[in-house]
């Protein structure tokens, strides 16, 4: 009787950790492996392929961010993926979240260098937080083709943890009090109205 207890057991648990491993996140913590000597650091991957898409144009991305500290660089790798091949031009316009600095790319809009038969477009670059929280690099890609024009947006997450010891001597004396990770929760009341008729 124990061993089918036993059994049973193990039999859910496998259900349940099959079942958890077909979500659909649009970007999800994986562990990367480390250098030898350096902590495990944390990586937000996500992908938009295979996923349900407004028209728009046919491009998707996925992308690989670095989670870090406050004052480390996030390093980031992206594939746009273009979904045809008889693109005319793609151009890619950037918007950086406050407290956010982005190195590496060619500017705030650029053009992707497209060539025939090729469908990956490649794209590194480098963000800086300058506190804790979550930020965001958003993309937004311009598709034209014979004349027509179609934008599809993206936002690649930059999460950065800690805070720096500045800042941490400096808090501000309003009402925002912190989590233990020491990231910023401003507390909000809440209305209710309750009619009866």
């Amino acid at each position: 009787m124990k061993q089918n207890k036993t059994a049973l057991a193990i039999v859910i648990a496998l259900v349940t950790l099959v079942g958890c491993g077909k979500a659909d996140v649009s970007h999800s913590a994986a562990a990367a492996p480390a250098p030898a000597g350096v902590e495990n650091t944390t990586v937000l991957v996500g992908s938009t392929k295979g996923q349900y898409q407004k028209p728009g144009a046919p491009v998707d991305l996925t992308y690989k961010s670095d989670k870090v500290s406050v004052g480390e660089t996030s390093n980031i790798s992206a594939v746009f993926h273009l979904a045809a091949f008889n693109i005319d031009s793609a151009k890619v316009d950037v918007i950086v979240d406050d407290g956010l600095l982005v190195t590496g790319l060619a500017g705030d809009s650029f053009m992707l260098d497209l060539k025939s038969n090729v469908v990956d477009y490649p794209l590194s670059f480098s963000a800086y937080p300058s506190d804790a929280g979550l930020r965001y690099v958003n993309l937004i890609v311009t598709t034209t083709k014979g004349g027509e024009s179609q934008s599809r947006a993206f936002s690649i997450p930059v999460q950065a943890d800690g805070a720096s010891n500045a800042r941490a001597m400096s808090r501000p004396t309003s009402s925002v009090e912190y989590d233990a990770n020491n990231n910023p929760i401003l507390p909000m009341k809440a209305e209710e109205t309750i009619k009866v008729n």
